[in-house]
């Protein structure tokens, strides 16, 4: 290297050299005098403090530490200097203060009592507040009156927001594209069935370096009739804590092209449960679309940010390619860093009768892999009676970047396992609840019932305000939580009794199911299971009024992820048999000879029958309760009398529910002649058969039992005429009994209908269809009885 060089290289190390101790001495200055502006803002609070205590000029030293308070942001500290102040520059400050808090109530409060004042700033700062309470046309008439430019320009600003008065004169000017789609639209008569039509719908779901995400939305729908209105009310749903909302822009176009645009007036941001400060971070964007009618198209395009992917660099989301109405044009494009691995799930493809190209195309571009995918002229979804869920019978497709169900067992474990420590107030409560069990099942049971009954359950699904469970210490004393949260208290309550007790991300009924090949959040639900020697018992800590032992409905049957301390496994919980989900029904009728009867009936529920029954009877009106039973006396005798009722074992959670009541009538059997005809005893529910044929399966919801026995004391003056005979049917979905017993001036008549399957498929309809008609043609008889003379 020559000499030139070395000095060059020199003189340039030299002068970095300089520059960074220039740089680093500015900022040991900055840091200087950042320390010494704390200092002197402490100082200053305590000399206006011990003025204060010494001062009989009170008032102007209040309004001097408020404003100082005020400038450095410390609101709340400024609110309690200056609340009880009188001076009209403290009221002032005062509402400035509680607007920045973003105490909006108090604000518009300490404003009301000033009244209009000829004051800028004070002005502006009345309209926004009023504007955060949707009083809109009060923060309108607040800003007319402000004359300064400086706050004129601003109070303008936010008319126009509020109005949306960029006026385009029609949306043929405004957007030609949107124009073109909207003129080459389909009509009603085009779908008959519809409500709607999707004209457009365009997302973009952009998964980032920084492991943050931008989703895009674009939407475009049709108003074809009054039920189409519903479109004119969007809510898009997101957490506070890791997701931004930005609407970019949303318009009503009118049939005749006109354009309303949207202002703030038509957007509320709430929260989601609003009742419940643990999740304030679930909330909602609300948009009320202005002058929806019939023939009106709804565009809007609003964009996401999320700050921050689960488990901090793992994404997880669904595609559903059917949809309630007609979509015309859809198109949806998913992008991330080309090194990452996107894993891709197809669902329900045997329901893709339309044949939409679930593969995508793949390309890189900057870096990035992006995947799009494009459908035309999709049909809306026809609704058919007990049909599956949307989950289960809509053609979709799911994306997951977790690459093992071991990765999300230690992501989730991690957040969850110290939320399960208990205190001294808990460890309590659980020794007075075990105190006289002898069994661990005694034990486990009497904590499931406890926590079910006096924990209320918050209905937020898993990931909706966020996915980190609260500590059990705090739902145990607030006495409400969300699924995850109750079960991590009742697994800390169970651990503390001295059992294995782990939680469980399920995803119920209604969400995809769970492959064991596709590890992502297929969850919406947290429950709990406990080892019970060899034995593991799924506990619901959510479902109030399911015995312990059962599950509810949508719990049954379903893959889940189970959190052992060392480990995740995939489980399946289980499916309850048809007699443990049984109704037992007992009704006894005396006939008297002048007709009159005299009737007893009890109702029996075991399962998740006796879970709805104690629902409907804890949670029902006595007089309601009541009225239905006399409804019910009325259907077997008009003008009957509902004698007594009582309820036995509502709360033993356990025990199944006994409704016994009594009542009598004034007549009960139809009169031929001399005949007298029992109504008809056995029926079969032919509303699954009611359509010619199906697209989808019959949901028959749960495997159960019913048992109705009907007992007829006969009197002397009546004889048996004619009695069917019992019938025994038996298939692959149900088995059915009617059976007719005679003796001792009585008839007994038993039914018993056993559902043994969860579905009837599509292809079995027809088979089932015939069974079921048949059975109800076979069935359609009648006990005749004949009066004699009693002479």
């Amino acid at each position: 290297m020559n000499t030139k060089a070395k000095f060059i290289i020199i003189l340039g190390l030299s002068f970095i050299a300089g520059c960074l101790s220039a740089n680093n001495q500015g900022l040991e200055k900055a840091k200087l005098y950042s320390d010494q502006s704390i200092d002197f803002y402490q100082k200053a609070i305590r000399e206006y403090r011990q003025a204060l205590s010494i001062s009989e000029d009170k008032e102007s030293i209040k309004l001097k530490l408020g404003n100082l308070y005020y400038q450095h942001g410390d609101y709340d500290k400024a609110i309690e200097v200056l609340s009880g102040s009188t001076s009209l520059e403290s009221r002032k400050l005062l509402a400035y203060s509680y607007y920045r808090s973003n105490d909006f109530t108090d604000a518009l409060s300490v404003f009301n009592k000033l009244g209009d004042l000829a004051d800028d700033e004070y002005l502006y700062y009345y309209g926004l507040t009023s504007e955060r309470l949707n009083l809109f046309d009060r923060s309108k008439k607040l800003y007319q009156q402000i004359k300064n430019k400086q706050y004129s320009l601003l109070a303008e600003a936010r008319i126009q927001s509020i109005d949306s008065l960029t006026q385009e004169s029609n949306i043929r000017e405004l957007d030609p594209y949107i124009y073109q789609i909207i003129k080459n639209s389909p009509k009603q008569e085009d779908y008959p069935q519809a409500a709607a039509l999707i004209l457009l719908s365009e997302e973009k779901l952009d998964v980032l370096a920084d492991n943050t995400a931008v989703f895009e939305r674009h939407f475009l729908v049709k108003i074809l009739n009054d039920r189409g209105k519903s479109f004119g009310e969007i809510e898009i749903g997101y957490d506070s804590t890791d997701e931004k909302v930005e609407l970019i822009y949303a318009r009503t176009i009118k049939p005749d092209g006109e354009v309303a645009n949207v202002g703030d007036k038509h957007i509320r941001d709430v929260s989601k449960y609003m009742n419940f400060p643990l999740y304030s971070n679930a909330r909602a964007k609300i948009i009320s679309m202005p002058e929806v009618a019939i023939g009106s198209v709804i565009e809007y395009k609003v964009r996401i940010y999320q700050s921050r992917l689960v488990n901090k660099k793992d994404f997880y989301t669904a595609y559903l390619v059917q949809e309630s109405e007609p979509t015309i044009s859809a198109k949806f494009t998913f992008s991330m860093p080309k090194e990452r691995k996107l894993n891709l799930l197809n669902v329900n493809e045997k329901y893709n009768y339309f044949n939409a190209n679930l593969s995508p195309q793949i390309t890189e571009k900057d870096n990035k892999k992006v995947y799009y995918w494009e459908f035309k002229n999709i049909p809306e979804i026809i609704p058919e009676p007990d049909m599956p869920p949307a989950s289960e019978i809509v053609t979709a497709f799911l994306l997951s970047s977790f690459e093992s169900w071991e990765e999300i067992h230690k992501w989730w474990w991690n957040l969850a396992k110290d939320k399960i420590a208990i205190n001294g107030e808990i460890k309590k409560k659980v020794a007075e609840l075990i105190k006289d069990k002898n069994t661990d099942l005694q034990k486990a049971e009497a904590i499931h019932n406890w926590c079910v009954q006096n924990i209320r359950y918050v209905a937020v699904g898993y990931g909706e305000a966020g996915h980190e469970p609260h500590k059990a210490v705090d739902i145990f004393k607030n006495k409400y939580g969300d699924c995850k949260d109750q079960s991590v208290l009742m697994v800390g309550m169970l651990k503390e009794a001295g059992l294995e007790a782990y939680l469980v991300l399920i995803g119920t009924k209604g969400v995809f199911k769970l492959s064991e090949e596709f590890p992502a959040l297929l969850f919406n639900h947290c429950i709990v299971v406990v080892k019970i020697k060899d034995d593991l018992i799924f506990l619901d800590p959510t479902a109030e009024t399911v015995s312990f032992g059962d599950l509810p409905t949508a719990d049954q049957d379903r893959k889940v992820l189970v959190f052992f301390t060392e480990e995740g496994k995939i489980l399946t919980t289980p499916l309850l048999p048809s007699n443990q989900n049984r109704i037992e029904i007992k009704t006894k009728i005396s006939i008297k000879e002048d007709e009159s009867i005299q009737a007893n009936r009890e109702v029996a529920t075991y399962g998740l029958f006796n879970s709805a029954q104690r629902y409907w009877l804890k949670y029902t009106m006595p007089i309601l309760i009541e009225e239905t039973l006399r409804e019910k006396a009325n259907s077997f005798s008009p003008g009957a009398e509902l004698l007594d009722y009582k309820i036995e074992n509502l709360e033993d959670q356990q025990k199944p529910i006994k409704l016994v009541y009594n009542f009598k009538g004034p007549e009960f059997l139809v009169k031929a002649g001399q005949a007298r005809i029992i109504p008809n005893l056995g029926s079969v529910d032919l509303s699954y058969v009611s359509k010619e044929k199906r697209v989808y399966p019959i949901d028959l919801s749960i495997l159960s039992e019913k048992v109705d026995v009907a007992e007829f004391v006969i009197p002397g003056n009546f004889k048996i005429r004619f009695m069917p005979e019992s019938k025994t049917e038996d298939s692959k979905w149900l088995s059915f009994v009617n059976k007719y017993e005679v003796g001792d001036g009585k008839i007994i008549f038993t039914q018993k209908s056993v559902i043994k399957t969860l579905q009837v498929p599509q292809e079995d309809y027809q088979e089932f269809k015939k069974f079921l008609e048949g059975l109800s043609r076979e069935i359609n008889q009648c006990i005749v009885l004949e009066k004699t003379d009693t002479k």
